[in-house]
């Protein structure tokens, strides 16, 4: 329960750090790439539908995601509305088309919550995953998110 987001149930940000510190210890040879991802527009529907809509909206991309990523890869709640992909064994041209493609299938679905047919999108910054400099890598896909969402929105960025 303590590694766990109690409303998504994805991984939280604590399992997280522990994580990255075995991983980091470990020094094993596989290419990671991180990215955060980040639901466009989720505080304007929050506001316009409420926090219920808004509760249901993340728990329903939480398995939209844990669906459509491998088996391998972990997804963590970052924090509100952001989510932290960890993709194993990719380089950042693989991590960019399967995120692209993560990104494109969920802006076609619509998820009934509520009486409400919700569309959304997302944007998503990633990079690769330094194993040495973990917070700056963090910091990099985040920054490369927020040129995303400046630059339109519903994009991926490396």
């Amino acid at each position: 329960e303590a590694n766990t987001d109690p409303l998504t149930g994805l991984l939280n940000r604590r399992y997280a750090s522990t994580f990255f510190e075995k991983l980091s210890a470990s020094q094993l040879g596989q290419d990671w790439c991180v990215a955060m991802l980040d639901i466009d527009g989720f505080k304007l529907l929050n506001d316009a539908y409420g926090h219920q809509v808004g509760d249901s909206l993340l728990m329903l991309i939480s398995h939209f995601l844990e669906k459509n990523l491998r088996k391998r890869d972990l997804v963590f709640r970052w924090g509100g509305e952001e989510f932290l992909i960890l993709l194993n064994d990719v380089d950042i041209t693989t991590a960019f088309h399967v995120l692209d493609k993560l990104r494109g299938k969920l802006e076609t679905e619509y998820f009934e919550i509520h009486d409400k047919t919700i569309n959304t999108t997302v944007t998503i910054g990633v990079c690769p995953l330094d194993i040495h400099h973990i917070g700056q890598s963090i910091d990099t896909c985040d920054r490369l998110m927020y040129q995303g969402k400046a630059s339109g929105k519903n994009t991926v960025v490396m």
